[in-house]
């Protein structure tokens, strides 16, 4: 099962990563706007390209190798704590797309048929989490987030905003729940292992 360290919390908010000491996941996307005023990482965190949604609304690949990677090398250098992964000394496949078949068989076999191929799960919510989470070295999600605004949710207190979907108290009380609900299912499946 992913372990706590290797839960990264899809965040919208940049300016969380010195707020916070779980590990969070932010887009390129959001990151490039404050390319002037990165804020400093104390914790770490992975990058995501923002590739799936720039494909989806634009029908291409817009950023250019070289800037990517020269943003890339920015957020290490200015911000810190950034996640690196050398493909030649720790091979790690990201698996996206599966976002609508968490909940079924096919994205259980899906990861299943990776094996032994270390996996993160790109945008893996608790039902995936819980029926394929064995096979992941590790995962993001940022379904807390669609979660609040689905539901107008707002935590006690919370009166200044109409729901926490950009609420970090809210992303963390969510996390907590996750990485609870992640333990009792991977001692469950221990205590059933021969």
């Amino acid at each position: 099962m992913v372990n706590r360290g290797l839960f990264y919390l899809g965040a919208h908010e940049p300016q969380w990563l010195h707020r916070t000491d779980v590990p969070l996941f932010i887009s390129h996307k959001r990151l490039i706007r404050y390319m002037k005023d990165l804020p400093i990482a104390k914790t770490r965190w992975a990058l995501d390209s923002g590739a799936f949604s720039e494909l989806a609304k634009y029908g291409e690949w817009l950023t250019t190798e070289a800037e990517y990677v020269h943003a890339v090398l920015t957020y290490q250098d200015e911000m810190g704590e950034l996640d690196c992964v050398h493909l030649e000394d720790e091979p790690i496949v990201g698996v996206g797309s599966v976002c609508r078949r968490q909940a079924t068989g096919e994205a259980t076999a899906i990861f299943a048929s990776l094996r032994p191929l270390r996996l993160h799960g790109f945008g893996v919510k608790l039902s995936g989490l819980t029926r394929f989470g064995h096979f992941l070295t590790s995962c993001d999600s940022l379904a807390w987030s669609y979660e609040a605004w689905k539901q107008d949710a707002r935590l006690p207190g919370h009166q200044t905003h109409k729901h926490c979907g950009n609420c970090l108290d809210y992303a963390l009380h969510w996390r907590e729940g996750v990485i609870r609900r992640m333990e009792e299912s991977d001692g469950h499946r221990t205590s059933r292992s021969p």
